[in-house]
């Protein structure tokens, strides 16, 4: 019996040693509960706890989380598949919700890092993500990012954040390495900066100088040493020009301008991976060519009086200093506007954004006035139709007007894509020079000639020109063309421009046949001479295709057995 009696007793206190671990196994989940705040659910007779976030999120909840884990666990080796990641939930949600989730979650990790992400890879491949959307959804990415991350600047730069604030500024800085942002952006910055010239300041002008000096001496070396100037005139100023701070800036930045310095190797290797990948990922993806925004600080400030002029499509929002403008003033714009409609429609401009363009063209005081309206259509493929609508509108005045030239040179000469346009432009109109009529054939051979003189097209232009046997409208054409060029030759004492554009002319591969057809034609222009006493015009002419051709058979001659 007493052996009975021991078993049970042991039987008891196995069983309570059960029932212990199932009490605190109980416990264990309350307090789960109310720490990480779950709520049941039943399901097969069985209670299940699930997250009440989770419970009760919606899709965009849903979307948010995603985006920031894809965010927050970026890298230089993941950086295509987060994107393709971001991409499909773009495709689910929506482009701009996604994206503005995307640059939200970057900037608050800027202003809730508890350190400086001066050489954090983290940032340098989130800037890189960003350059990436930037090109190929569109500019509006890195339009929002910079609004936020300036505005964000100044209101931790009241606060005296300088930590905040270095790191806002880093972000920016990588933006601008990864060509989402102009040079002018960063330099209106350091602008600004000299002009308060306090401890932050201070702080953060040496971090811009060290992160991206090298890249904005290549961008804009002469404005370096505008910087130099103007700290030491700061330092004066706020007389601080013994401080050991503002010694070490002025030295920085005189050995950058004078090319003394060294890049951080591990910093530098971080951006070049980078920008590699991302480049690769542009590349796949067949984006448009290169579109930093030129903005100012100002700008930013001033979207509510003067919107935002640097997106394509977005409205002018100015308005007179007086308030409201009267009704008849209002009407009168409003009548000049619907004839100019009109007009575009006459000349058959078919789509909105031509008669944009065809609008602001002929609304415009001058040509620089046209240029900086038109800088407004810089997405993908309006710089073509830019030129498109420059060169029609100069093949229908009666007489030729270099107000269209002016402004397709200057376009130019802002960028590069501006160029490759404007060439492509007058290859489509030299293809159909024979339903031209001699009005618009006079124009288009002025206007090319203006562009061959200043060297925003070369003579290789004409390579899509038959030259060997030219019917009537060729001839004209051609012509007009190297009479206008050789005129303004003799006009421009300064320069010697047939020698100019020959040279330009042979440092381009596969100029040969042009050389060839334009001696050819040239020589038959010379037997062609009229008989007779021959009229000033007729002369120089007659000299200067001659010097002409002499510069380009001297090239063909030693070019002959290469």
């Amino acid at each position: 019996m007493g052996g009975d009696d021991k078993g049970k007793k042991r039987k008891v206190e196995k069983k309570s040693g059960k029932e212990r671990v199932k009490e605190e196994n109980v416990k264990r989940v309350e307090k789960k509960r109310k720490t990480e705040d779950v709520a049941p659910e039943k399901t097969s007779g069985t209670e299940v706890y699930r997250p009440r976030t989770v419970q009760s999120s919606t899709p965009q909840q849903a979307m948010e989380r995603q985006v920031r884990g894809n965010i927050n666990k970026l890298a230089i080796a993941n950086m295509e598949g987060i994107l393709e990641d971001l991409e499909s939930l773009m495709m689910t949600h929506g482009q701009r919700t996604v994206w503005e989730v995307m640059v939200d979650c970057i900037l608050d990790n800027c202003i809730k890092s508890g350190h400086s992400m001066l050489h954090s890879v983290p940032i340098i491949a989130q800037s890189a993500l960003l350059s990436v959307l930037h090109r190929t959804i569109g500019a509006e990415i890195g339009s929002y990012a910079v609004e936020k991350l300036i505005h964000g600047y100044e209101e931790h730069y009241k606060k005296e954040d300088s930590n905040v604030c270095t790191n806002l500024m880093i972000l920016m800085i990588h933006m601008y390495n990864m060509h989402t942002l102009h040079c002018t952006l960063v330099y209106d910055v350091i602008k600004k900066m000299i002009g308060r010239f306090t401890e932050i300041d201070l702080e953060i002008l040496l971090v811009v100088i060290k992160a991206c000096g090298v890249q904005l001496r290549r961008d804009d070396a002469g404005s370096l040493k505008e910087i130099v100037l103007l700290v030491q005139s700061g330092s004066r100023d706020h007389e601080i020009s013994g401080n050991v701070r503002v010694k070490f800036l002025i030295e920085s930045i005189a050995d950058l301008k004078n090319n003394r310095t060294r890049e951080v190797v591990e910093e530098h290797s971080a951006l070049q991976r980078c920008i590699k990948v991302a480049h690769s990922m542009i590349k796949k993806r067949d984006s448009p060519p290169e579109n930093p925004l030129r903005l100012t600080v100002d700008d930013i400030f001033n979207i509510e009086e003067k919107g935002r002029w640097w997106l394509v499509g977005s409205t002018w929002g100015g308005r007179e200093k007086g308030g409201k403008t009267e009704t008849s003033t209002e009407s009168s714009a409003q009548t000049e506007q619907n004839k100019l409609l009109q007009l575009a429609r006459a000349q058959r401009m078919n789509t909105d954004i031509r008669r944009s363009i065809f609008c602001l063209i002929m609304s415009s005081e001058d040509y620089f006035d046209a240029f900086n309206g038109l800088l407004k259509f810089g997405g993908k493929g309006q710089d073509v139709e830019v030129m498109y609508v420059l060169i029609h509108c100069c093949l229908q005045e009666k007489k030729y007007n270099p107000y269209y030239y002016h402004i397709a040179t200057k376009l130019a000469s802002f960028h590069r894509s501006y160029r490759v346009s404007v060439k492509h432009t007058l290859w489509d109109k030299f293809k159909v020079l024979s339903t031209m009529t001699p009005r618009s054939i006079s124009n288009l051979s002025n206007m090319t000639a203006d562009l061959i003189v200043d060297n925003t097209v070369s003579l290789k232009a004409l390579e899509k020109i038959e030259m060997d046997e030219p019917d009537t409208t060729t001839v004209l054409f051609l012509r007009i063309l190297l009479r206008s060029i050789i005129v303004k030759a003799t006009q421009d004492t300064e320069r010697n421009i047939l020698s100019d554009i020959v040279v330009k002319l042979i440092s381009v591969e596969g100029v040969q046949p042009v050389i060839e057809g334009l001696c050819h034609f040239i020589v038959r222009e010379e037997l062609a001479q009229t008989e007779g006493e021959p009229k000033k015009d007729d002369v120089i002419y007659a000299k200067g295709i001659k010097l002409l051709r002499r510069m380009l058979e001297k090239w063909l001659a030693s070019n002959m057995f290469k």
